[in-house]
């Protein structure tokens, strides 16, 4: 029960086994049907970004099971050994291959505890490139995506200034203030950058990522539907570039913006952005019946 007096939510554990271990950081919001009615029984799940762990979005899985949908979190990328990231040629050719396989798992783990045929997906940031690299091979899982200032459109552009006064010091402030805190939470975060050097030197130093095209082309190919969610306000991608790449390139079927978000908005104050995102997915739903 939420202290500030919005609507009660249920959060579940779900059971997920990856390699043959279980992954005890995926979590499944539903709201409390009494106050809030089930409007969709589709699932949304979270790839999230590279700097945190999928269940830190505990705001925008709140909002939308308050919202009336269901929402599972999971911490996006595990451990992957140096060896395998300096070594194995899939690997260094696809860096993020190892999350949309976690990401398979979570997804067939959602479809089973909730019994519907597919789930949507939104990607934030990091997740922005994994979650259509998932959909390239197993899009039969998933209805339509939706993309938050994903990494992989154009270069990143850093404002130093914003960057720091508007989203890491008011993130951290954020999530130091957290009353139930995930357990481990910033040990959790460290590991995440540490045990993944590669990608994270990539983030922080702002190379061009690994370019979402041949994946998104991929998945719509397997018939799914894609929105791109712009936050207007991000410190880390120009969203009026990125906007004006994919409505030249024509890389999505519906593209909306958050004006006065910035990038860690999904996390810190995920309202309006969850609003756009519910809008979106019943676009997508309407264009998807429409077809």
């Amino acid at each position: 029960m939420p202290s500030d007096g919005k609507p009660a939510y249920y959060r579940e554990r779900l059971e997920v086994k990856i390699a043959g271990r279980t992954i005890r950081d995926v979590f499944l919001y539903e709201p409390d049907t009494e106050e809030v009615p089930l409007v969709s029984e589709m699932a949304t799940v979270k790839f999230g970004g590279l700097w945190t762990t999928g269940n830190l979005y505990m705001g925008e899985a709140a909002a939308t099971a308050q919202s009336g949908r269901r929402f599972v979190t999971f911490a996006t990328h595990r451990h992957l050994p140096l060896r395998v990231q300096l070594l194995d040629a899939r690997h260094r050719r696809s860096p993020y291959l190892r999350t949309a396989q976690n990401g398979r798992a979570v997804i067939k783990a959602t479809i089973r505890r909730t019994g519907v045929e597919k789930v949507q997906a939104s990607g934030h940031s990091y997740g922005g490139m994994t979650l259509p690299e998932m959909a390239a091979f197993c899009g039969e899982y998933v209805e339509s995506m939706i993309l938050q200032d994903p990494s992989g459109i154009a270069q990143h552009d850093v404002r130093l200034g914003d960057l720091w006064n508007e989203e890491l010091k008011r993130a951290s402030a954020h999530f130091r203030a957290l009353e139930n805190p995930p357990p481990d939470m910033m040990k959790n975060v460290i590991r995440h950058i540490t045990d993944n050097p590669l990608l994270a030197i990539r983030e922080v130093v702002g190379l061009r990522n690994p370019d979402i095209r041949p994946n998104l082309a991929a998945a719509r190919e397997k018939g799914v539907n894609v929105g791109l969610l712009v936050l207007g306000r991000s410190a880390i991608f120009n969203a009026r570039t990125n906007r004006s790449i994919a409505e030249t390139e024509g890389l999505f079927h519906l593209i909306d913006e958050v004006p006065d978000a910035y990038h860690i908005d999904p996390n810190l104050r995920p309202g309006p952005v969850v609003e756009a995102q519910n809008r979106m997915f019943d676009a997508l739903r309407r264009l998807r019946k429409a077809a």
